[in-house]
């Protein structure tokens, strides 16, 4: 148990300041179990998923067991080769009965297959699994006894498990290790060889500001279909390029829309870049690389790593994403990938040809989402980028690395889902609602920066006056609908009042004289005629008058008259 004591410091150290670094280091021409070496196999289908390019010391078990486990962004669950099934392993494996805190729950549980061919198939249990001198105990894990890779994994996905089992930044949480599941990662230096994983912290000593943080897994391709929520992917905004160190930058291809569809994965753990076709091959005539079709891959004259001067930027979410700076000599894969010679007779010279750091995704015929599965930004263009991949918020944020810092400027995530420190928000109109400019320095069009316009003070102003006298010019108008429609109810609720007012005008008003009627043939209906006029109006009586009746009927008509007539 002596060899514990180590370990017990470093957690108590790591346990007060929240956060573990754990060193990396990359694996050259790591081989499959068959032999074959994995990473200089021809075909380009074996290149773009191809992980296992950096791996980090660990311990499993009580007393810990050391071996090497490779590093893995795009998986969730974390293995080990069983030492009984596979006793000579150069990287180490694990014997499950030398340790005192080995559980098997169950036989034949744990199956994994990667994009590039490797596949694991065993146990899954659980164990203490130490890292950077840090312990984390109970951790669900596979126990590999049938597999084509040389070494196993320490998975930092996202966690895919259905039944809530906890992977391993979330045991790191559980265990007070971090206060947030969320870690950052960078290399040491150009050459790529080795690097750092920070969990729980941001080191402000190994990046140049800004830091530009974006949310990943929301883009969606033009067919509305989903990437995944559960990967670091988003979608390019800009793709440019400069044939010299110093000169200006201009879109590398003129179709806009077709560059902002593509969505990329970015995993520095991928041994190259892989893009669709129309964006390939530009890059392909920049750099000077061509296809080979022997090999189904591009390739470039190893000397490039040394001669080019040309550049990419590649602008990543939207107008106020980060942008990545990339020397095309990065993207020569001398000693790694397929190596080949050619003889030119005229110079009586050999020509030593190298993998290109950018491959398509043209060969991959299984389906266009397939394809689009295999689009990704891998280590060569990534390897002078600082990167912080933020689990509990579904988010990621990028810088530019600064190689070559003597010390360190850790600053901790203070609690389970806050913001990346010491970051800024991206903003994408067609994601976010872009009210505060992101507080970005600045934005990209044809890789040329420019003002944005007015800061985020004055922006600020404008929208709020803007929202102001859009409001009282909304209000002006639902008022005067308001005082048009009560009119109206008035207007409704006075006519029937007027009517009457009006009826009761002109029953008050004396009628107009009916014109003197012409003497009656008869006196006494006369004399009963003038009686009736005395009491009460009679209706007008007709210029023309019909003839005097009959006798008979007048005396009838005197009658019915005398009675309806009221007495005076």
């Amino acid at each position: 148990m002596k060899s514990s004591a180590p370990f017990l410091a470093a957690i108590l150290a790591a346990t007060a300041s929240a956060q573990v670094r754990l060193p990396f280091s990359r694996q050259h021409g790591a081989v499959a179990a068959d032999g074959s070496a994995r990473r200089r196999t021809p075909p380009a289908i074996e290149l773009y998923g191809a992980e296992f390019t950096y791996v980090v010391n660990a311990s499993v078990g009580t007393p810990p067991q050391n071996l090497s486990l490779a590093l893995t962004l795009s998986d969730d669950e974390s293995w080990v080769l069983d030492a009984n099934d596979h006793p000579y392993q150069d990287h180490g494996a694990f014997w499950p009965g030398n340790s005192s805190t080995f559980v098997r729950p169950g036989r034949d549980s744990f199956t994994l297959q990667y994009m590039d061919g490797q596949f694991a198939y065993g146990d899954r249990i659980r164990e203490t699994l130490w890292v950077g001198g840090a312990a984390v105990p109970n951790l669900t894990m596979g126990l590999a006894h049938e597999t084509n890779a040389r070494l196993g994994a320490l998975a930092l996905g996202f966690n895919y498990s259905s039944s809530g089992v906890p992977n391993f930044p979330d045991r790191m949480l559980a265990e007070g290790l971090v206060n947030s599941t969320a870690y950052s990662l960078w290399l040491d230096d150009s050459s790529a060889e080795s690097g750092n994983v920070l969990f729980g912290a941001v080191d402000k000593a190994a990046f140049e500001p800004p830091l530009v943080r974006f949310p990943v897994g929301r883009a969606t391709f033009p067919d509305g279909v989903y990437f995944s929520r559960r990967t670091f992917n988003v979608n390019l905004a800009y793709v440019n390029f400069s044939r010299t160190a110093g000169g200006a930058m201009q879109p590398l291809v003129r179709n806009q829309t077709a560059v902002e569809e593509v969505i990329v994965t970015i995993d520095p753990n991928f041994a190259v870049t892989d893009l669709p076709h129309f964006l390939a091959q530009p890059i392909w005539d920049l750099a000077g690389a061509t296809y080979d079709e022997d090999l189904r891959l591009a390739t470039i004259p190893c000397s490039a790593a040394s001669n080019s001067t040309a550049r990419l930027a590649l602008q990543l979410y939207g107008t106020d994403g980060p942008v990545i700076d990339v020397p095309v000599s990065d993207l020569v894969l001398d000693g790694d990938g397929v190596v080949t010679s050619t003889w030119d007779w005229d110079t009586e010279t050999a020509t030593r040809w190298c993998t290109f750091g950018v491959q398509n995704t043209s060969h991959i015929r299984s389906s266009p989402l397939e394809e689009r599965r295999a689009w990704g930004l891998g280590a060569p263009m990534l390897k002078r980028t600082y990167a912080v991949f933020d689990l509990a918020n579904e988010e990621m944020a990028l810088a530019r690395a600064k190689f070559g810092a003597d010390r360190d400027d850790v600053v901790p995530f203070p609690s389970y889902g806050a913001d990346i420190p010491e970051s800024t928000k991206a903003c994408n109109e067609k994601y976010d609602y872009c009210l505060d400019g992101s507080g970005s320095t600045g934005r990209y069009r044809s890789g040329t920066p420019y003002d944005g316009g007015l800061s985020g003070g004055p922006l600020v102003g404008v929208v709020v006056g803007c929202i102001v006298g859009s409001s009282a010019v909304a209000l002006g108008i639902i008022w005067g609908i308001l005082a048009c429609a009560r009119r109206r109810r008035q207007s409704a609720d006075t006519a029937p009042d007027e009517e009457k007012a009006q009826a009761m005008t002109e029953a008050e008003q004396p009628p107009a004289l009916p014109p003197r009627p012409p003497a009656p043939a008869d006196p006494e209906k006369a004399a009963a005629a003038h009686v009736v006029a005395e009491t009460e109006p009679p209706p007008a009586i007709p210029a023309q008058p019909p003839g005097p009746a009959a006798p008979e009927e007048a005396a009838t008509a005197q009658v019915n008259e005398e009675q309806v007539t009221p007495s005076s």
